[in-house]
């Protein structure tokens, strides 16, 4: 297939992919957890990894991670690039991502295949990543209800 076509197919993808993060970005959907109990998941945004560098990327060097951030992109497309030794399962470094905001990590990891145990990469800020359906998913809990992550800070900006 000639570049152009390439870039042609590749810009529709994630056209359609950056339509669909952007319709679902500020849903608030509840479910019923493992317990029977509700609890809110909110898509946050999809992570891609990548092993070129891009654009406005920020070298996380604790993770051993070249990030850019879902908050750079209107669609909430995050890319990362992994550090050849970085502590990162081979389905997170090939397989992109979908993130939900939620409200108890705890009861949502209850009964899960974890594959990321909870971590706080950053202060304010909890997460895990799971395995659905040979995907990961990647859940956040937000311990600080003000930390410019958490899309419930930024609906009407």
């Amino acid at each position: 297939m000639p570049r152009t076509a390439k870039v042609a197919a590749i810009s529709c993808v994630f056209g359609k992919l950056g339509a669909i993060s952007n319709a679902v970005r500020n849903t608030v959907e509840f479910y019923a957890s493992p317990r029977g109990k509700k609890t809110m998941r909110r898509y946050h945004h999809i992570g891609i990894p990548t092993t070129e560098s891009k654009p406005g990327e920020t070298h996380l060097k604790h993770l051993k991670l070249f990030v850019v951030s879902h908050q750079k992109s209107e669609f909430g497309v995050e890319w990362m690039r992994f550090e050849a030794d970085a502590a990162v399962p081979d389905l997170v470094r090939q397989v992109p991502h979908v993130a939900f905001e939620v409200t108890d990590l705890s009861s949502e990891l209850v009964g899960r295949e974890i594959l990321i145990p909870p971590n706080s990469p950053s202060d304010g800020v909890r997460v895990a990543f799971i395995v659905e359906n040979g995907a990961p998913i990647e859940l956040l809990e937000f311990t600080d209800p003000k930390h410019p992550a958490r899309l419930s800070n930024q609906v009407d900006e």
